[in-house]
């Protein structure tokens, strides 16, 4: 038992860092923050999120998840 809590200790002591940084303006811009389909929630959203591409990469299962 001690050392499972003892692993799941080190693993979020490991990964605290990275709830800290911010984005990264590689593609978050383009597929995140500056994508209007992502922070509405609409029949004709989801349409556009499927049919579309970004950043001439089709990921609709990632933008639908953001």
């Amino acid at each position: 038992m001690w050392n499972v809590l003892l692993l799941i200790v080190l693993t979020a002591c490991s990964f605290w860092p990275c709830l800290l940084a911010g984005f990264v303006y590689w593609d978050d811009d383009l597929h995140l923050l500056n994508n209007p389909a992502v922070f509405t929630h609409s029949f004709e959203n989801l349409w556009t999120i499927f049919t579309t591409v970004v950043n001439k990469t089709y990921i609709a299962l990632t933008i639908f998840t953001f």
